[in-house]
């Protein structure tokens, strides 16, 4: 990061097509985390008017993920951050700048209604992501989109035993895990394939001036669409009712089932195929705040760990399909309850 100043005051330089025109030069340029992204990013403010600038030196295929997605979903009227200047050789981009209303946020100081407001909204744009975007996808207007398949499931559930189940439970590997870890890549994957965010959870949606805004969309897939259902509706950053959760579920059926989007499938089906989808969204999730928490030392992912491992046994006592991953779930639960471990609620 020595070069970071030189390149955070480049990006100042590159405010030139941002409305209003170019920021004063004597703009504050401040620092701000991406969670668990390695890139970085800058607000950039004149006291009147800013901007967002992400810079990412050596920018890679990601980099080139984030611009042809993030275009393509600006151009088709999703809500995505506007991209004002880009300069590729130097991994720079200076975007719309959202604000910090994450949904997150927002839901931890609002009440039941606003709650069901704010995710009805976020519902729909998931709806139009998985009907109409992905009919402009199929007609080929945004290339190179990766397949979320078997293998990339399995590496999934790979991930949550390397990163997750070798630090809490390294000599107790269900007997029956791998049967059921092939079981759940096998169920996914033979879904409809339609745009899938992968990441659509409370921390990558702003709300701004009431309406979801969409952020992190670059390692976007087409796969299963209920994987993003549940990234939404079990998120262990937020807590919201099993009732308020149910009427969710229900509502995105009733408005897929508008667009002729479910086919033949009921609604006890889709529910089925939800539970199946949370305990495979949960075992990732899990991974990846051991993940970050321990290996890359940004504790505060740690403290999601229970809340992911609650939902993750609620899935599987839902589903009644995965006796050996709910085991492991009440197990892994019980060891972080105790009072002695660092993680007890």
């Amino acid at each position: 990061m020595n070069n970071m100043p030189e390149l955070a005051a480049l990006a100042l330089k590159m405010t030139t097509h941002i409305p209003g025109g170019q920021l004063a030069t004597s703009a504050r340029i401040t620092p701000f985390s991406d969670g668990g992204s390695n890139r970085y990013f800058f607000r950039i403010s004149d006291g009147r008017r800013s901007a967002v600038a992400l810079i990412e030196p050596g920018a890679g295929l990601e980099f080139e993920n984030y611009i042809s997605i993030g275009s393509f979903l600006w151009n088709n009227k999703i809500g995505v951050p506007e991209f004002y200047s880009i300069d590729r050789e130097r991994g720079i981009i200076v975007m719309e700048d959202l604000g910090d209303l994450s949904l997150e946020l927002i839901v931890k100081k609002s009440n039941s209604g606003k709650i069901i407001q704010l995710y009805k909204a976020c519902l729909d744009v998931l709806c139009e992501l998985q009907t109409d975007i992905t009919a402009k996808l199929e007609k080929g207007e945004m290339l190179h989109v990766k397949i979320f398949d078997k293998n990339r499931f399995l590496a999934e559930t790979d991930y949550f035993e390397r990163e997750f189940l070798a630090r809490f439970q390294p000599r107790e590997i269900p007997k029956k895990w791998k049967k059921e870890k092939e079981k759940l890549a096998d169920a996914l994957s033979s879904q409809p394939r339609v745009f899938m965010h992968r990441d659509f959870q409370s921390r990558n949606i702003i709300i701004d001036r009431n309406k979801p805004r969409i952020i992190d969309f670059q390692t976007a897939h087409l796969g299963p669409g209920i994987y993003d259902t549940v990234s939404l509706l079990k998120d262990p950053y937020v807590s919201i009712s099993n009732t308020i959760r149910e009427s969710l579920l229900e509502y995105f059926y009733n408005k897929l089932k508008e667009r002729n989007a479910q086919n033949t499938m009921s609604y006890d089906e889709f529910t089925q195929l939800y539970a199946t989808a949370g305990i495979q969204r949960n075992l990732q999730a899990l991974a990846a705040f051991a993940k970050l928490g321990y290996r890359d030392g940004k504790k505060i992912f740690l403290k999601s760990i229970p809340a992911g491992l609650r939902l993750l046994e609620e899935g599987a006592e839902m589903s009644k399909s995965y006796p050996a991953i709910k085991d492991m779930a009440t197990r892994l639960r019980n060891i972080i309850r105790d009072k002695n471990h660092p993680l007890s609620e």
